[in-house]
């Protein structure tokens, strides 16, 4: 059985107790758990700022407070604040220190336990504060911020700690970290501050496994946006920012010192007393309204899910061009705000609108119509799949489920789809019916009607003349949209935040417009996982098929996937790793078809470097391989210079590329446009078109940023392979 303390006699054990026991008196003791009397707590950074409001705060709640700073004497606003202090029976002292200096922190905080004989709270709030261009930050800049704000309040933590284990205190350290080291402060260069706030945060947590054992909580608070003097020194000067900062929450304002009065009170006192390795974020709700600001697409294969976080009215080209590929042209309808908007009170906790312009739009398919207001079945049906998840689990591995499940919903709710829309009902039955007699003509052919009994039948070649006729078109739209918004190349900017005609994307320049001439198949998990491919059918009884995989990481489920359903050899390439993931090491018969080389895909060959680093055509030259069936790059970045120095290769000795298609996963952050579009009109001049695109939702969610990662599958029509044949 676990251990546990003794219970406090408080709460409903109190009321039960009285029940009990007659002569047991009732009263309040809520705040009771909230005093801080006879405690001794140590504040650094309380000078000014934030870090005085708590220290004042803690006074408040009864505690002695020893104010750490790096001034020789305490400021006016100090001065005053102490002796509000006192005034109200507390005591607030101040005491001078370098936090950057660890065995200074170290013997002022031993001196004020040798004076106290304890020490019960320390709050390690000392933090500084600057910008710079993250590739030419200085390294005494970087490493000025970092001193203070991770190595100062280490040391605070330090020196409080060694007070409470010494004394045997059973104390509260909570460490002051800022919603930056879970975000990115778009428009600021704050390199090193976010950084910092990060490793504070992983701090917290660490220290917290560790003191544990001596009865010391360790949390840390990461506040919002707060106008302080720190902030006004920004604001003051980009009066803007104020505005903007205030919009990017749902209460639309800047947060006060105050406000973080009671969250460091609760934490200091036996209120919070099983509370530890925690952040509690003081941020004004930012975190719940940062995600959507940019869109991102989930879809299936079958009753599509499509969710999408949009800033502006209408979806963007590239989500069209999503939205598209999965509905069929029976079913398409336009796609704009007044078609669906989303009216609140649907779901209550489900549906929320970003202020002021992000807007969650969502539809689903294989259902004859669009989703309206007064559709509540649909609406329902939407949500009771959502939110089920087991099904959601099901759904990756068989996306029929999703159309079944959603529709099965439906039928719940008892209405029918043929009585509200007896028009589309009609449509769909003729579509059906005029089906069924074609086929039966082709079963039961005449003479006199042979001219309808054989439909004409375009050869693979023919489809992909057609697919680069309407392809050349996509070109000269991305050249226009370039002159729309640039005029030039080097003026596109790739993630714009600005509204109206610049409400777009990188990857609205590259629709992966082509189509595939056999199906499409999903192979691996969904995520960073899985990739798309074209024509699996054609491969899975070829001999000698093989398959190229540059980044394995820790997941290999696309390369399983291909081992379990094509007779395929896989050849995974990856420095940082050791071995496939489990996908296929855990199954041995997966394992015999699957070779590992600890080797870096590079542009240029250099076999003795650590790690080795081998080109394409070295590795094929080496396994004694003619053609890569299947070439997946997953190389963090790097696959700008591979692919840029493989397509040059062949390029100079007038040969196609050595592979059928490419599932490439693209990684776009600091690339400008204008070299992004060389590089991918290169692959294009290569033969190599885009038949299927999804973003990379694993950076979107994880880190609430931009798009900067998506996933591209190529088709090389360049060559002879076959998938490009009948």
């Amino acid at each position: 059985m676990a251990s546990t303390t003794e219970a406090p006699l408080v709460g409903v054990a109190a009321a039960l107790k009285a029940a009990s026991d007659p002569s047991f008196t009732p009263k309040k003791t809520l705040f009771n758990e909230f005093s801080l009397e006879g405690r001794v707590a140590i504040v650094t950074g309380a000078n000014r700022g934030l870090g005085l409001e708590m220290a004042l705060a803690l006074c408040e709640a009864g505690a002695t407070v020893y104010a750490l700073d790096l001034p020789q004497s305490p400021g006016e606003e100090f001065t005053a604040t102490a002796e509000y202090a006192k005034k109200l029976g507390s005591a607030l002292k101040y005491v001078s220190v370098d936090v950057t200096d660890q065995q200074g922190v170290w013997d002022k905080v031993a001196a004020i336990g040798d004076v106290e004989k304890r020490v019960d709270i320390c709050v390690a709030a000392a933090g500084i504060l600057g910008g710079a261009d993250c590739l030419v930050y200085k390294a005494d800049d970087f490493q000025r911020i970092m001193n203070v704000n991770v190595n100062g309040v280490l040391y605070s933590a330090q020196a409080a700690g060694q007070q409470m284990t010494k004394y045997g205190t059973p104390g509260s350290i909570i460490l002051i970290a800022s919603m930056s080291g879970s975000i990115t402060n778009r428009d600021h260069a704050w390199v090193a501050y976010n950084t910092s706030k990060s490793a504070v945060l992983q701090m917290a947590r660490s220290m917290a496994c560790e003191l544990g054992k001596h009865k010391i909580r360790v949390n840390s608070i990461s506040p919002g946006h707060i106008y302080t003097k720190m902030t006004a020194a920004f604001i003051d000067t980009q009066p803007e920012l104020a505005g903007k900062w205030a919009s990017m929450n749902p209460l639309g304002r800047l947060g006060r010192p105050d406000e973080l009065r009671g969250v460091v009170a609760w934490l200091a006192s036996d209120a919070s007393t099983f509370c530890t390795g925690s952040d509690i974020l003081v941020s004004g709700g930012h975190h719940a309204c940062y995600i959507g600001v940019y869109g991102i697409i989930i879809h299936a294969s079958y009753g599509s899910i499509i969710v999408q976080y949009q800033r502006g009215a209408n979806l963007s080209h590239a989500a069209r061009h999503a939205y598209t590929r999965v509905w069929s042209n029976l079913l398409r309808a336009p796609f704009t705000a007044s078609t669906y908007t989303i009216p609140r009170g649907w779901i209550e906790h489900t549906w929320i609108e970003h202020p002021p312009s992000a807007r969650l739009l969502w539809m689903t398919g294989g259902f004859v119509d669009t989703p309206e207001p007064h559709d509540g079945a649909l609406k329902r049906g939407f949500c009771s799949f959502l939110f089920r998840p087991e099904l959601a689990v099901n759904v990756a591995s068989d996306p029929r489920k999703l159309l079944y499940s959603t529709t099965r919903s439906l039928a719940v709710e008892d209405m029918s789809l043929v009585g509200r829309h007896p028009r589309y009902m009609i449509g769909m039955a003729a579509g059906l019916l005029c089906t069924v007699l074609l086929l039966a003509s082709q079963s039961h052919s005449s003479p006199g009607l042979g001219f309808m009994s054989r439909p004409h039948v375009m050869t693979v070649r023919q489809k992909l003349d057609r697919q680069e006729e309407a392809y050349a078109q996509i070109v000269q739209d991305r050249h226009a949209f370039i002159r729309k918004v640039g005029p030039t190349p080097d003026k596109v900017v790739p993630y714009p935040d600005e509204p109206g005609y610049r409400t777009y994307t990188l990857w609205d320049f590259f629709p992966a417009s082509f189509n595939c001439p056999y199906e499409t198949s999903r192979l691996g998990v969904m995520g960073d996982g899985g990739k798309w491919v074209c024509g699996l059918s054609r491969l899975i009884s070829k001999p000698n098929c093989v398959v190229y995989s540059a980044g394995i990481n820790v997941e290999s489920s696309f390369e399983a996937d291909i081992i379990r359903r094509t007779k395929c050899e896989v050849f995974g390439f990856d420095y940082s790793v050791d071995k496939f993931g489990p996908e296929i090491e855990n199954f041995a018969e997966l394992r015999e078809r699957a070779h590992f080389y600890k080797y870096a895909i590079s542009g240029k060959d250099d076999h003795h470097a650590n790690p080795p680093a081998w080109t394409l055509q070295a590795l094929m030259e080496h396994h004694g391989h003619t053609f890569i069936d299947i070439l997946k790059v997953d190389i963090e970045s790097a696959e700008f210079n591979v692919l840029g120095e493989t397509v040059r290769y062949y390029k100079e000795r007038d040969l196609p590329l050595p592979f059928g298609q490419l599932q490439l996963e693209i990684h776009s952050e600091n690339v400008p446009f204008e070299k992004f579009l060389q590089w991918w009109e290169d692959l294009e001049a290569a033969g190599l078109r885009p038949f299927h695109t999804e973003t990379n939702l694993i950076v979107v969610s994880w880190y609430r940023t931009k798009p900067t990662y998506s996933e591209y599958s190529f088709l090389n029509i360049g060559a002879s392979h076959e998938v490009v044949q009948d």
